[in-house]
């Protein structure tokens, strides 16, 4: 009996050896993470994937036994059309730019113009 894997992330089925999925799921090898040679080897780029592009903001935090994670934007994502988003602004982003969002949401820095128009637009509706 022929058996089709699917995404354990979307439930699309997966060509045979397929280590990704369009959904941005990636197939991640477990190992020991109090190894100095695999600390120096994680891949410290997020592993979401859109229309052949990978995500290249940085990883958040790493899945306990993992050498691969999701970016602060992805590591929650559960919509696909979403997720393709943040992978196209990834690529649209310099590096400051992402360190500008990333300093304000970690430490209540700056905001960039997009952010200010959401925060101004939550606020404005509040009575």
């Amino acid at each position: 009996m022929l058996t089709i894997r699917k995404c354990p992330d979307c439930g699309d089925p997966l060509k045979s050896g397929a280590k990704f999925c369009a959904c941005g799921w990636e197939e991640s090898p477990k190992a020991n993470m109090e190894s100095p040679l695999l600390k120096a080897s994680c891949d410290h780029q997020c592993t979401w994937r859109a229309n052949n592009k990978r995500c290249r903001y940085p990883v958040k935090m790493f899945e306990p036994g993992s050498t691969v994670g999701k970016c602060r934007y992805h590591k929650d994502c559960e919509d696909g059309l979403v997720g393709a988003q943040i992978v196209e602004q990834s690529h649209k982003d310099t590096d400051e730019d992402y360190q500008r969002r990333s300093d304000f949401e970690t430490y209540g820095k700056t905001r960039s113009s997009f952010e200010q128009q959401v925060f101004d637009n939550l606020y404005a509706n509040r009575g």
